[in-house]
């Protein structure tokens, strides 16, 4: 026969460790499932304690399972889709930050390479200083060639 400090401790190390989380931690509760343990098994083990548990589920106190959720109409999901659409085309119709501002373009224009930059040798000093050459080109008519 076990002692009474054995089950207590027994019974306490298997609330924090191994009982089901809908199992209210109340004395009724305590005393069903260790009298159940103690005439049915015969002793109080963790084991046990979960038999016990199994087969008192429906004379325990336990946490009421939460509100079933009602599924949503095909009307619900329509309407929710039309203001999703409606808010998406109002964000989209919205003013814009625009990029082309005078600071916006200087940063810009600074933080660009030129051709010439990105070669080892220095093309520079071979052909002298050719950005004026590509710009202008670039500002050419090219459909005649």
């Amino acid at each position: 026969m076990q002692h009474h400090e054995e089950v207590r401790r027994t019974v306490a190390d298997w609330a924090a460790h191994f009982a089901p989380e809908d199992l209210l931690h109340t004395q009724r509760n305590a005393e069903l499932l260790t009298d159940y343990c103690i005439n049915i098994l015969g002793v109080v083990t963790a084991g046990s304690l979960s038999q016990a548990y199994n087969a008192l589920r429906d004379k325990l106190d336990l946490v009421p399972p939460p509100p079933a959720v009602k599924p949503k109409t095909a009307e619900q999901l329509a309407q929710e889709e039309i203001l999703r659409q409606h808010a998406d085309y109002m964000r989209s119709i919205a003013p814009q930050q625009s990029f082309e501002t005078p600071e916006t373009l200087e940063d810009f224009s600074k933080s660009q390479v030129r051709l010439f930059d990105l070669f080892d040798y220095p093309l520079k000093e071979r052909f002298g200083d050719l950005s004026g050459e590509f710009e202008g080109r670039n500002a050419r008519d090219t459909r005649k060639r």
